[in-house]
């Protein structure tokens, strides 16, 4: 099935709203797609969308390119402008792709809720306004990650007020690859513009927040995340009671600019690993990870859970704090395998570490 969006109208023949509903009840995949005659703008949401329930459906706004933003391909066309408190989209299926959209001024840009599996959200601008420089903020969490082997892919998340991406506890088979997190689209500057001026593009909270399991990046070219300028840590990983292990974070540049000159610190640790076990931060291969000029340590190791945490062939500079700390328990452990730490690029250091 494929329904075609003709205007943006908030309800009504020919607008998303419609179109989501129909292929909730088609019973099979469906696309949804834009007219090619309507023009870049804003759906303004008056009620909550209905969250997509049909396994398949994809929602495809990229098309629609917008200048001046500079792009190898496609970018969002169309803004879903969301309601305080509410998400500006749910996935609540299975197999469902949102590709191409400008997601802002709601609660969150969008919840993959606990029934949702495999979906793909890709190529979007959350909290960034259609010209992927202008402040266009959810008032909470970027993407809110539940159920399972979902991918993140490609997408600018700024701006924010709280994290970019939490992984909530329970998700598992998470992929984070190719994000913009806390800058803008435009030659990821660190300055969002807003009515009066500029401000900071990162995101309130962290940059991602992880209570389940997840791969944050990837060795591929364009898999690496771009993670600066948030109010907490780049990466943090807080684990209870077992639920967060077997995580990879490969090839991100967290804290520093797209030409490593360091710029756009986060403003805790770079990365930030609490009672969470068996991580791998970096490795061969253009697997390492650049941390740099972050706010507080390059990696903090913290709580006697946090075992099996190898730190390898990253390049750490220039961080206010240690480049690699254990505490809270973290430096008391014998058993190992504790902390395994070999070809790491320290330099810069506040302090030595």
């Amino acid at each position: 099935f494929v329904y075609e969006v003709t205007n943006l109208d908030d309800s009504g023949d020919g607008s998303l709203r419609a179109a989501i509903t129909a292929s909730n009840a088609d019973g099979g995949p469906s696309h949804i797609t834009f007219a090619s005659n309507l023009p870049p703008g804003s759906i303004n949401l008056s009620t909550r969308l209905p969250a997509l329930t049909e396994d398949g459906t994809s929602i495809d706004g990229s098309f629609l390119v917008v200048t001046p933003t500079p792009s190898s391909g496609p970018v969002p066309g169309i803004a879903v402008v969301g309601m305080a408190g509410e998400p500006a989209l749910e996935i609540s299926g299975h197999d469902i792709e949102i590709r191409g959209l400008s997601l802002q001024s709601a609660g969150s840009g969008i919840l993959l809720d606990s029934m949702s599996t495999n979906a793909h959200i890709v190529g979007n601008y959350i909290g960034v306004g259609l010209d992927g420089s202008t402040m266009a903020s959810n008032s909470g969490v970027g993407v809110d990650v539940n159920g399972s082997g979902h991918t993140i892919d490609g997408n600018v998340i700024s701006d924010n007020g709280d994290d970019g991406i939490v992984v909530q506890t329970g998700a598992s088979g998470i992929t984070i690859t190719g994000n913009t997190i806390g800058a803008t689209a435009d030659g990821k500057k660190e300055l969002i513009a807003v009515a009066d001026g500029t401000e900071p593009a990162g995101n309130t909270g962290g940059g991602i927040r992880a209570l389940g399991d997840l791969v944050i990046g990837g060795t591929a070219e364009g898999q690496g995340n771009f993670i600066v300028s948030n109010g907490d840590s780049g990466i943090l990983l807080m684990g209870t009671g077992g639920s967060v292990h077997d995580v990879s974070i490969i090839n991100n540049d967290i804290g520093t600019d797209s030409l490593g000159e360091g710029t756009g610190g986060n403003d805790s640790d770079g990365i930030t690993v609490i009672d969470t076990f068996n991580v791998t931060i970096g490795g061969s291969g253009g697997a390492g990870n650049r941390i740099r000029s972050n706010g507080g340590d390059g990696v903090s190791i913290q709580g006697v859970t946090s075992t099996g945490v190898r730190v390898s062939s990253n390049s750490i500079a220039n961080n206010d704090g240690l480049g690699i700390s254990r505490s809270n328990g973290a430096e008391t452990l014998v058993s190992p395998p504790t902390l395994m730490l070999d070809g790491n690029t320290l330099s810069g250091m506040a302090t030595a570490g």
